[in-house]
């Protein structure tokens, strides 16, 4: 598998590093977005990732999750998303299966790498979060 990772220009007002999965033909097998929050800690927030309808099932979602708590082991970094997939869904536990938490009192959120991130520090990395 290849990883290409498009960071963001510095003129971006977003900031969205994009993660990009292609097998060895090619094929595009999957997305990654994610921003940057540095200060006054830091955190990355997954805020996209997918899988093609033709592909899932596979596999290729916790590749994708695996190679981004990766990411953020590299970089001794927290990482923090809001789970928005239906508890009906097969996929909803596929963060939990990848060492993904629940972020107490907030129950759609999660975290991984939770040490690098203190508990005052939710409120706060959530809010920024949401203020976008």
């Amino acid at each position: 598998m290849n990883v290409e990772h498009k960071r963001p220009n510095k003129d971006a007002p977003d900031k969205i590093h994009v993660l990009t999965f292609t097998n060895e033909q090619g094929v595009k097998i999957g997305e990654v977005e994610l921003m940057y929050f540095g200060k006054p800690f830091r955190f990355y927030y997954l805020s996209f990732i997918g899988v093609p309808p033709q592909l899932r099932g596979n596999g290729f979602g916790s590749l994708l999750i695996k190679t981004f708590n990766t990411f953020l082991n590299e970089r001794k970094s927290a990482g923090l998303l809001r789970n928005i997939i239906s508890s009906q869904n097969p996929a909803h536990s596929i963060y939990h299966k990848n060492g993904w938490e629940n972020v107490q009192n907030f129950p759609k959120w999660l975290v991984f790498n939770a040490k690098y991130l203190h508990n005052p520090q939710y409120d706060r990395a959530i809010q920024r979060i949401e203020s976008l």
